[in-house]
């Protein structure tokens, strides 16, 4: 009877005040936890971002080809047809978080990334896969491409320590000038990286016949866990300048971000296909592996870049308009959304925009917020929305304890 006297202890001080927060616009400026009046924790594995897109199937695409790969099944012209409409080209995005706490203005979290381009093959490539000789154009087209070239994965974890300054830095009369006055917050954080796994394909050669191909590649990928070696350091910056009813922000992260894999195996690999028929890529009667020797590959990472503003035309109201750049992330690119707080424990907000791949993402974004408590999840759709998509994610920070 006290265990669940103190289970409902816990939950009525969960519900007892308002929330005063909403969900964020701008979680990665290193100025955010500048105005947080309280620590907080998270269990470990509660927040995380899984997310897959690609070129050619939207969710009744995925479930067909699901079907075409069951055992003993045969593709009929029709799948055919409907496997070559489009080029093959996977991208995939996925982070969890193993720590997170904090107090006030200073933050510390660690978490698992995965990301990369998972495969490249043109539709004209799995046309002669499937059909073996084409027109004159066709083949001549074909010779030109490299199928697979690019297609890079890696998985690394990234612990960062972020502080906020606390007071700001007022500017005022700036050049003289009375109308500006400017509310800076700045804030930075240090990164370390430590490699995990990685792969990557480089296609020396391919040439074709009728129907025949030959494809040489370079296939790079670690041999074992690296998670205690290769560290490397990174460095981030931020600030929110005040503006009349929102905020300015400008961020970057992952300044000289960098990690070196110890293990990788380098391998040389030759396949030879006679089409058109099924193909076999682990037959040993036609395919090749030599050269294989071991070194190490440092990986060097773009800096991530955000911009943006948002501005509140209500106190539960506010429109957004950001620019980001980033490896990693689902939401990379230009995207405009909103806030709305129908009570103060229920937020919610949409995002549109148009990623650096030229797709338009969609996200849908809620959760509960309380004065000890805070929970969200988003949807992400690319390229479509709902079922039509061609892209899928979903984002969540399930159990975030405030004290």
């Amino acid at each position: 009877m006290k265990f669940k006297k103190k289970i409902v202890t816990l939950l009525l001080l969960v519900v007892a005040k308002s929330g005063f927060a909403t969900l964020l616009f701008f979680p990665e400026n290193q100025a955010i936890y500048s105005t947080r009046e309280y620590s907080q924790v998270r269990l470990p594995g509660s927040a995380f971002q899984v997310g897959v897109s690609n070129d050619a199937f939207d969710f009744k695409g995925f479930e067909r080809v699901l079907k075409m790969c069951k055992k003993n099944y045969t593709l009929t012209q029709d799948d055919k047809d409907f496997l070559t409409a489009n080029d093959l080209t996977f991208k995939t995005y996925n982070s969890l978080t193993a720590l997170n706490f904090g107090s006030w203005n200073w933050n510390f979290r660690s978490e698992f990334i995965a990301f990369g381009d998972l495969m490249n093959l043109s539709s004209n490539f799995l046309t002669f896969i499937f059909e073996g000789n084409m027109d004159a154009a066709a083949m001549e087209e074909l010779k030109n491409q490299n199928p697979g070239n690019g297609s890079e994965t890696m998985v690394f974890m990234k612990s960062s320590f972020v502080y906020s300054k606390k007071e700001p830095f007022y500017i005022d009369n700036l050049f003289d000038f009375n109308y500006l006055n400017f509310v800076i917050v700045p804030g930075f954080n240090v990164n370390v990286y430590s490699p995990i796994k990685y792969a990557r394909v480089e296609t020396d050669y391919f040439t074709v016949t009728d129907s025949s191909a030959n494809i040489q590649f370079t296939r790079y990928n670690s041999e074992s866990d690296e998670f205690f070696s290769g560290f490397g350091l990174g460095l981030g910056m931020g600030m929110k300048v005040e503006i009349e009813n929102g905020w300015l922000y400008l961020s970057v992260d992952d300044l000289l971000a960098s990690m070196n894999y110890q293990k990788i195996k380098k391998e040389r690999v030759v396949i030879d296909m006679n089409l058109p028929g099924n193909v076999n890529f682990e037959d040993d009667g036609n395919k090749q592996t030599y050269d294989e020797n071991f070194y190490d590959y440092t990986v060097n990472l773009d800096p991530t870049v955000v911009m943006g503003v948002e501005r509140y035309l209500t106190n539960d109201f506010s429109v957004m308009v950001k620019l980001k750049n980033c490896d990693y992330a689902l939401d990379d690119g230009v995207s405009g959304g909103f806030n709305y707080m129908p009570n103060p424990h229920w937020p919610m907000q949409v995002t549109l925009g148009n990623g650096h791949d030229g797709k338009m993402f969609y996200k849908l974004k809620t959760g509960l917020i309380f004065s000890y408590f805070e929970s969200d999840i988003a949807f992400f759709f690319a390229d479509g929305i709902f079922t039509s998509a061609k892209g899928y994610g979903i984002e969540a920070d399930l159990f975030k304890i405030k004290f």
